[in-house]
């Protein structure tokens, strides 16, 4: 039981007589504080890196428990219709502009069927932050609905 404590005590002094050393203890001193610091600092950047990390992942999940939520801006909507959407290979060789207000999504365009204006009209709705969709997509030789309604108020 006593061995101990003198193996600890001696251990101490064997460290004492390390570091302060006449010829090499300053050296050892100043290598063994710098190997110190830099872990220190490498201990904190891996923090800081998982902190950043974790808070990412929970707006992340706060993002996937209200889908209701809207991006943050108009063009970010807009950069989410077309790449959810207007990115499928159905879409792709279509002309259909995009814009948004307000989570209003506004698709300005020519499609080929009716189906296919029904169904992208569906699509957009479906996409998270899209509160409505004004739809401005019209048939190949028939005025776009926008305009429509503007020849139709200089008739009258």
């Amino acid at each position: 039981m006593r061995l101990r404590p003198t193996l600890l005590a001696g251990m101490g002094g064997a460290l004492l007589a390390y570091l302060f050393d006449p010829q090499a203890g300053a050296r050892r001193r100043h290598r063994m504080a710098s190997q110190a610091a830099g872990t220190m600092r490498a201990r904190r950047r891996g923090m800081s890196k998982r902190g950043e990390y974790l808070a990412g992942r929970s707006k992340g999940m706060v993002r996937e428990l209200r889908p209701d939520q809207q991006p943050e801006n108009a063009q970010t909507l807009v950069d989410k219709v077309r790449s959810e959407v207007l990115g499928a290979e159905q879409w792709r060789h279509y002309t259909v502009n995009v814009s948004a207000a307000d989570g209003v999504v506004m698709l300005n365009g020519q499609l080929d069927r009716p189906e296919q204006i029904e169904r992208l009209v569906h699509e957009v709705r479906q996409v998270t932050g899209v509160r409505d969709v004004e739809n401005a997509l019209h048939l190949p030789g028939t005025l776009p609905p926008n305009k429509r309604s503007a020849m139709t108020a200089r008739v009258r």
